[in-house]
């Protein structure tokens, strides 16, 4: 056994300069000798683990950076690096048990059917007792952390606010071009639709009302977390198509802004300004440019934006395939790469 790991390993990773460069010398060089690399066996025999551990850490100069319930994982030579080896821990699922190997060997498997979520598997043994596997470069240490990253790389997750406002001002234009032929130089002198964009724009974003009687954004941070996890939970646990949870989802959160915009900001100036006051011809104006015709127009605006994103509904569909639950999908056990790409670093799910 120990002697067709090593060689497989051997295959694998070889032993030219660039490779020792890449997994890190003494780790290739290493591996010229007899090594071996087994099952860590912490619940069968300790000793035996310590000795196997010792080995690790001492003749391959790996360093212990972490322990799962499953699996051990190690630095390699190259900070980009990590050997996850098995360790003999295991749980009953259903009428089976579930192993380290398995977990291992579905992490494997996972990251060659969908390479851009998973860190990339560089070289394992075909029994599942290790794997050299790319190290995340950033991890999510937090909930503000991984919200941030969420919302920076899933696009129309963290820009549904924008999008909704950049819909109302495209369709309220249009309205705007269609009625100003047919109102009055008074009524048309009212009304700047500059001075719109800059008043919608500053609502949705900044100062629209909350159900508490207070003012801020439409959507928080965590707002646009929660909407984004309804329509993964969709996919996950109740088997919907991406464009039907896409629509459940955000579908009533366009309409509760639209109307905060609408009645409460809007109507809310138009019932307390007095005709005479300049300000309410600018209202009267807006209430008509506001057309509350064009909501499902701006559900469809933002929905697009969801349809057209490869990166979004690809990852629905990965966790809807992978059967993936969102516990899984949390701060410590996701991150992003050097260039940005978000992962989840430990997806094993029985």
């Amino acid at each position: 056994m120990r002697n067709k790991i090593r060689k497989l390993i051997l295959e694998i990773i070889g032993n030219t300069p660039e490779e020792k460069k890449f997994f890190g010398e003494k780790f290739v060089k290493s591996l010229q000798d007899n090594v071996f690399l087994d099952v860590l066996p912490i619940v069968g025999n300790f000793s035996e683990y310590m000795l196997r551990l010792d080995y690790i850490t001492n003749s391959l100069g790996l360093d212990l950076i972490g322990e799962g319930h499953f699996r051990h994982v190690f630095r390699t030579g190259n900070p980009d690096i990590l050997l996850k080896v098995a360790t003999d821990r295991a749980h009953p699922v259903g009428n089976r048990l579930v192993t380290a190997i398995d977990a291992n060997e579905q992490e494997i498997k996972r990251f060659n059917r969908y390479p851009k979520f998973f860190p990339k598997s560089y070289a394992y043994s075909k029994d599942g007792i290790w794997l050299l596997v790319e190290k995340v470069y950033k991890v999510y240490k937090n909930s503000d952390e991984f919200r941030e990253g969420l919302l920076k790389y899933f696009k129309p997750v963290g820009e549904i606010d924008k999008n909704i406002k950049d819909a109302i001002i495209a369709y309220s234009y249009q309205v705007y071009q269609n009625v100003l032929p047919h109102v009055s130089e008074e009524e048309s002198a009212s009304f700047d639709f500059s001075k719109f964009i800059n008043d919608i724009e500053f609502t949705i974003m900044e100062n629209i009302a909350g159900p508490g009687g207070g003012s801020g954004p439409a959507f928080y941070v965590n707002d646009k977390k929660d909407i984004f996890f309804d329509i993964l939970r969709l996919g996950t646990e109740d088997g919907e198509e991406y464009s039907t949870a896409v629509m459940q989802s955000i579908e009533g959160h366009i309409a509760w802004a639209f109307n905060e915009i609408k009645i409460h900001w809007i109507g809310k100036n138009l019932r307390n300004l007095k005709p005479d006051n300049p300000e309410y011809l600018y209202f009267k104006f807006a209430n008509t440019v506001l057309d509350k015709g064009m909501k499902p127009l701006i559900v469809d605006y933002v929905a697009n934006k969801f349809y057209e994103d490869k990166d979004t509904r690809d990852f629905f569909i990965m966790m809807q395939r992978e059967k993936i639950t969102i516990f899984d999908i949390r701060e410590e056990n996701t991150g992003e790469t050097k260039e940005g790409q978000f992962k989840i670093i430990d997806a094993t799910t029985f």
